[in-house]
Parts: C-alpha cells; sequence; structure tokens
C-alpha cells in the first residue's frame, strides 16, 4: 500500500508488464528480487489477481496467497471508495481495459 509520502514500505523496486495472458511484476523487498505472474480477472465488482505464482529469493518470504489477498484487498478498496464497481476486465498489451459501472 502506498503511504501519503508514496512509499512502497518495504517494496524497494517495481516494475509491470502487461500482455494479454499474463501481467508480470518484477520486484525487490527486504534486499531480495522475485517475479510475480499472474492473471486479472472481474469477481465481485472488483478485479482480482487469479492463479498467481512469486519465483525467485523473495518467494520464499512472502507467500503467494498473502500477497495476492493483500493486493486483492487493497484494490477492492480502491475501487469501492471511489464508487466503481467492475463488470469485466480484459488484459492486452501494455494495458487492462475495464469496464465499470458507478
Amino acid at each position: 500500500r502506498l503511504d501519503a509520502s508514496g512509499s512502497l514500505g518495504p517494496i524497494d523496486d517495481v516494475t509491470i508488464t502487461i500482455a494479454p495472458d499474463v501481467i508480470t511484476v518484477d520486484l525487490s523487498a527486504y534486499g531480495l528480487n522475485g517475479t510475480y505472474e499472474s492473471v486479472i480477472r472481474a469477481e465481485n465488482g472488483t478485479i482480482v489477481l487469479d492463479s498467481g505464482s512469486l519465483d525467485g529469493p523473495l518467494g520464499f518470504v512472502i507467500p503467494n496467497d498473502e500477497l495476492a489477498d493483500a493486493t486483492n484487498a487493497e484494490i477492492a478498496a480502491a475501487l469501492s471508495a471511489a464508487g466503481y464497481r467492475v463488470e469485466s476486465a480484459t488484459m492486452q498489451d501494455g494495458a487492462i481495459a475495464l469496464t465499470v459501472v458507478r
């Protein structure tokens, strides 16, 4: 979660690549690197990371389920606070297209 100063807490660096079949997040935290790969889908009015896995040394420190659960909770809270309900989500090269209603 970003704090007021824009800090990602223990996460030092993040690079996100979006393709039609996978979202790839290269990150480092606690001095370790990892790559998280997942798909995004619409569910219950929000988007969720699904079938994700965290590889590399960071995968030994952060369990896949905890990373997905925390990210999904933050996404749902942000969309809800903004008054949006997601009807569909489609991954494209470099983008995620959402159909939303208020």
